[in-house]
């Protein structure tokens, strides 16, 4: 995966939906929830199904890939995970 994914002009569900089409609601929702991404698609006014503009130009770069992680996971690609911790 990438540092930063592909997003489409399309809201946050359908961006995590395009990793696997024929995903349940369920799946794409718990996908979205291992990744963090209702964390923070929760305080926006449209939540999971916020529109996020060209290539997710209305999230910060931490959100847009998060999204990307959660699409990862959903089509069952193993995500190995680096956090950096301040000093």
């Amino acid at each position: 995966m990438s540092q930063e994914p592909c997003l489409f002009d399309d809201t946050i569900y359908n961006n995590i939906r395009s990793g696997r089409p024929e995903a349940s609601e369920i799946e794409i929702l718990e996908a979205a929830e291992k990744a963090w991404v209702l964390d923070f698609a929760l305080e926006l006014r449209e939540g999971i199904q916020t529109r996020i503009g060209e290539g997710g130009l209305r999230l910060t770069g931490g959100q847009r890939r998060l999204i990307g992680v959660a699409r990862a996971l959903l089509k069952g690609e193993y995500v190995k995970s680096f956090i950096r911790l301040p000093r």
